[in-house]
């Protein structure tokens, strides 16, 4: 079975990219892992659930590169319903 994470750092270490972008990065489990293979990379963080983004934020720290916007992305500008479900790594906005 492949695995994502592997095939991410693979890629990361040949290109070092300056900035990756985490959109719903929930607790930044990815981001450590993105970290892992890019650690000088400068790291946004998109998480749009306040309890999630202050998690993250705390976990983040001491991250100086790691930048955390409590915010939705999409392709259009303004506000939308944003549904949150009991399983929180499963909510999602419709639009």
């Amino acid at each position: 079975m492949p695995d994502a994470y592997y095939s991410m750092g693979q890629i990361y270490r040949k290109i070092k990219p300056a900035a990756i972008l985490d959109m719903g990065a929930h607790h930044g489990y990815t981001v450590d892992k993105l970290l892992d293979y890019a650690p000088g990379a400068k790291v946004h963080a998109f998480e749009p659930t306040a309890q999630s983004a202050a998690i993250l934020r705390q976990r983040m720290s001491k991250r100086p590169n790691v930048h955390v916007h409590e915010m939705a992305l999409g392709d259009k500008t303004g506000m939308t319903r944003f549904y949150l479900n009991v399983c929180e790594q499963s909510n999602f906005v419709v639009g």
